[in-house]
C-alpha cells in the first residue's frame, strides 16, 4: 500500500511534466505563428514583385510600340530619302558636268520656290537633263532647260491642281514628241502646230529636216508659250491649302534627307558587311553550309524553348 507522501510526490512530478509540455506547446505555437507571418509576408512580397514585373513589362511594350518602332521606321524612311538624294546628286553630276554646281545651288531654294525637297528638285532636273543631253544639247543648255522645266512642273501642278509626277510626265513629251499627256494639260503639240509656231518665230526649216536638238528646242519653247498662264502660279498661290500641303510633305522629306545623310554612311557599312558575309557563305563547301543551317535551326528553337522554361518557372513560383 502506497504511502500518503508518495502520492503527493507523484502528483508533483506529473504537474511538472504537464507544465513543461504546456510551455513547449506555447513555444511551438509562437514559432508556428511567426512562420505563418513570414509565409504571409513572403506571399505578399512575391505578389508585389510579380505586379512590378508586369508593370515593367507593360512599360516596355508601350515604349516598343510608342517609341522604338516609330524611331526605327523613321530611321528607315530617312535612310531611303538620303539614298535617293545621294543618287540624285550623282545623276546631276553625270548629266550636267561642269554645270552641276549651278543646279545644286538652285535646288537649295526648291522648298519655298516649288514646294519640293532638294532631292525631288534634283531628281527632276537630272531626269530632264539626261534626256536633253541625250538629244544632243550641251550640258550648260541642258541644265538651264532642266531647271526651267522643273519649275514649270511645279507651277502646272499648282495651276491645274495635279501632282508633280503627272506634270513631270507631261513635260517629258518635249523630249519624246508624244502629245497625249500634254493634251490633258491643254497643250496640243501636233506637228502641224509646231510647224506653224516655227514659222511664226521666223524659222523656215521643216521639222522633218531638223536635228533632234532643234526639235527639242522647238517643242520646249512651244510648251513654255502655251503654258504661260501657269507661270509663277506656285509663288502666287503658295499660301493656299493645296500648296501648303505640298510644302509640308516636301518639308518632311527634306528633313528625312538631312537626317538620313548622318545615318547612311553607317547603314552602308553594315550592308557591305552583311553582303560580304553572304558572299562568303555562298563560297563555303556544301557540308559546312549544312552545318551552319542546322546550327541556325537550333538557335531558332532556343527562343521558344526559353519561353517555355520561363513559363514553367512562373508556374512553380505561383505554386
Amino acid at each position: 500500500m502506497a504511502r500518503y507522501e508518495d502520492v503527493f510526490i507523484l502528483k508533483d512530478k506529473v504537474s511538472d511534466k504537464l507544465l513543461d509540455m504546456t510551455i513547449s506547446m506555447e513555444k511551438f505555437n509562437k514559432k508556428l505563428g511567426n512562420t505563418k507571418e513570414r509565409l504571409e509576408f513572403f506571399r505578399k512580397e512575391t505578389e508585389n514583385i510579380a505586379k512590378l514585373g508586369n508593370k515593367i513589362k507593360d512599360v516596355g511594350k508601350g515604349m516598343t510600340v510608342g517609341l522604338t518602332l516609330p524611331i526605327v521606321a523613321a530611321g528607315g524612311v530617312a535612310v531611303k530619302f538620303a539614298s535617293d538624294y545621294e543618287e540624285a546628286l550623282n545623276k546631276v553630276d553625270v548629266a550636267f558636268g561642269n554645270s552641276s554646281q549651278a543646279v545644286k545651288d538652285w535646288s537649295k531654294n526648291s522648298l519655298t520656290a516649288m514646294g519640293m525637297s532638294k532631292g525631288e528638285a534634283l531628281d527632276s532636273a537630272a531626269l530632264f537633263g539626261d534626256m536633253a543631253t541625250g538629244m544632243g544639247l550641251s550640258q550648260e543648255k541642258a541644265s538651264q532647260m532642266a531647271m526651267r522645266l522643273t519649275q514649270l512642273g511645279s507651277d502646272l501642278a499648282s495651276f491645274k491642281n495635279i501632282s508633280n509626277d503627272v506634270a513631270k510626265t507631261a513635260l517629258k513629251s518635249i523630249f519624246t514628241g508624244e502629245t497625249e499627256s500634254l493634251k490633258n494639260l491643254g497643250v496640243v503639240m501636233t506637228e502641224a502646230n509646231l510647224q506653224q509656231y516655227a514659222y511664226s518665230k521666223g524659222i523656215r526649216k521643216k521639222i522633218k529636216s531638223m536635228s533632234e536638238a532643234e526639235k527639242v528646242n522647238l517643242r520646249y519653247n512651244y510648251v513654255l508659250e502655251k503654258t504661260k498662264n501657269a507661270h509663277g502660279d506656285f509663288e502666287r498661290t503658295g499660301g493656299g491649302a493645296a500648296n501648303q500641303m505640298r510644302v509640308f510633305q516636301s518639308s518632311l522629306r527634306d528633313l528625312g534627307e538631312t537626317f538620313g545623310q548622318y545615318i547612311l554612311p553607317t547603314f552602308t557599312k553594315v550592308l557591305k558587311t552583311i553582303n560580304g558575309m553572304l558572299k562568303t557563305f555562298g563560297q563555303l563547301p556544301e557540308p559546312v553550309k549544312k552545318g551552319i543551317l542546322i546550327f541556325g535551326a537550333v538557335l531558332a528553337i532556343l527562343g521558344p524553348l526559353v519561353t517555355v522554361i520561363g513559363s514553367i518557372i512562373a508556374a512553380v513560383n505561383g505554386l
